[in-house]
This record gives C-alpha cells, structure tokens and sequence, in this order.
C-alpha cells in the first residue's frame, strides 16, 4: 500500500474515533436524563460550592496520573515512555474504551503509542495494570459489602434479597483477588491454546511478572481509589449532601465492586450506577437524589471529559505507520 494511501487512512481512523467521542458526549449532554438533570442543577449549587467541583477537576490529573505511573511501569522493562506519553496514552485509552462494553477497549487506544511490532505485548501488560485496579476494586468492596450485611440487615435484606447470587459474587472476586498473585498459571493455561501456543512470546509477561512488580502495582492503584473517593466525597459535597467521609467510601466501595462483576455497557453505565447508588447510599443519607447527581457528575468528570481530551490527543498520534512504504 502507498504510503499516501496509508496516510490518509491513518487520518480517516483518527477522525472517526474523534467524531465518534464528540458524538457520544453530545448524546449524554442533549439526550440522556441522568445528564440533562445533572447539567440543569450545576448553577443551583455553582454559586455557593464552586471551589469543591474546582478541587474535584484538579484532582484529575492526579486520579488518572496514577494510572499513567502504573502503565510506565509495566512498560519499564521492553519499552521506555515518557510520563507525558503515557499519560497521553492513558487518556486515550478512555476515549477509544468509552464505546465499548465495559470499557474493555481501553488498552486499544494506550497501545497506539507503541511501536507497532511492540502492541500485542504492550496489550496484555495493560491488562495487568487494570487487573490491580480490579484486585483493589475487589479488596475494598468485599469487607464494606460484608460491613452492609452486618450493619443494615434489615435494607440489605429488603433490596439484596438473592444471597446465592451475592455468595456466587463473594467467592468468583476472591478467586480473582487470588489469581492475581498466580498469574504463572494463567500463562500455563494460555499457552495450551494452539493459536496462542504460535504466539508465545506476546504473553511472557504473565509468566515473568514478579510478585514485587504485582505489589507496586497494587499500591498505586490503591492511591488511585483513595482519590477517586475523595474525589467522589468533594462532589457529594458540592450538592450539599450531608455524608460523612466513612460513609462515602463504604457506600462507594460497594457501590464499585458490583459494577466491576456485572457485564454492563458505557451507554448504560450512568443508569445503573444510578440505581446501585440508591442500594448503597439509601442507609446514610436521603439525599438520594443528589448523591445519583453527585455520581453521574463525577462520571462526566473523571470519564466522558477525559474521553474527549483523550480523542484530540489521538489526533497527534501515528495509528498506521504510513512511514514503511510496504505494507505487509
């Protein structure tokens, strides 16, 4: 293929994806209620609480820095990336993983700014980081959810009446919490398949992950939940919800660790992160109203404005190396 050729396909990619994250932020911002009810009530609370949301938007950089800190350390050791690069990368990520289910294309667009010869293995490394995000999501929600059963029997018998589903839940996240540490028998597991049996050397990371690697990730994505909740307790704060800090992160930590086990799409993320926080945030406040405006808010915050930021960065990046004249 020519290399003009190449090139101009390489601009039309980037320019879908660019319309494509325009296009779904339009559609939240004119046609979801969630949204349009969020957006109608900002200037209510604009006047009086303005330095919260001022705060929760400055920690942005911060919450999704430890997340670009995690993807440079798992890149570390076959390809050396500049913070700004990776954070980049990072912010891309959630563009191109806003449109699909479960934000699972994330890593799609972080490894846009790999080599090409470098992208199947840059692929599973960024799996690893959001698996220690998982792991953490896991780690907190368990005992808080624990922590509701004990303390709100009544509301949590009410609402969460199928305890086979909830214990089914309980075991898969330890499990998963437990395979973390095991990642040597995923690689074992993997390699039994005869596709990627030819393809070994694209999930060797599995296998040569060391613990302390593990660890160090698992910490700094503890960091990164410690200020999504913080960021999380400012919002509630900027609607005038009387909630205490505790409140919020058991509430939060709940609310988080079901999302995470549920196959839900971006599309209809808002919606039932709406009515889990009704479950969880019911026994503290009834404020519920507000703590739904509160989530949604922080969701357009921390997801679809760092989607759009991420798609105009894509604009500065080589998708297809239009550069090799050949095209195999």
């Amino acid at each position: 293929m020519r290399k003009k050729n190449r090139k101009w396909i390489d601009i039309l990619i980037k320019s879908a994806l660019l319309i494509a994250a325009l296009g779904f932020a339009y559609f939240k911002f004119t046609n979801a209620e969630d949204t349009k009810t969020v957006l109608t009530s900002l200037p209510v609370y604009w006047h009086e609480n303005y330095k919260l949301l001022i705060v929760v938007i400055l920690m942005i950089p911060l919450n999704w820095g430890f997340e670009a800190l995690k993807w440079r350390f798992v890149l570390r050791k076959f390809h050396r990336i500049s913070f700004f690069k990776a954070f980049m990368s990072v912010f891309s990520g959630v563009s191109v993983g806003l449109l699909t289910p479960n934000r699972i294309g994330e890593f799609g667009g972080r490894i846009l700014y790999l080599p090409p010869e470098k992208r199947a293995k840059g692929s599973l490394l960024s799996l690893i980081g959001s698996y220690s995000q998982f792991f953490t999501t896991l780690l907190f929600g368990i005992p808080a959810f624990i922590i509701f059963l004990l303390t709100y029997q009544d509301r949590a018998a009410s609402i969460l009446s199928n305890y086979v589903l909830i214990v089914i839940s309980v075991l898969l996240a330890l499990f998963l919490m437990g395979l973390y540490f095991r990642l040597h028998w995923v690689y074992a597991l993997l390699i039994r398949i005869p596709f990627i049996k030819k393809r070994v050397e694209a999930i060797e990371p599995i296998r040569d992950m060391p613990v302390s690697n593990l660890l160090k990730l698992l910490f700094l994505s503890i960091l990164r939940y410690a200020v999504f909740v913080m960021q999380f307790y400012l919002v509630c704060g900027f609607f005038n919800v009387e909630i205490r800090f505790l409140e919020v992160l058991l509430a939060a930590a709940n609310l988080y660790f079901f999302m995470s086990l549920l196959p839900i799409f971006t599309i209809g993320e808002p919606g039932l992160r709406a009515s889990l926080t009704a479950v969880f945030f019911g026994s503290f406040t009834f404020q519920i109203a507000a703590v739904i405006s509160a989530s949604v808010l922080l969701w357009i915050v921390n997801v679809l404005l760092v989607s759009i930021i991420g798609a105009l960065f894509l604009l500065t990046q080589k998708i297809i190396n239009y550069e090799n004249p050949t095209c195999n």
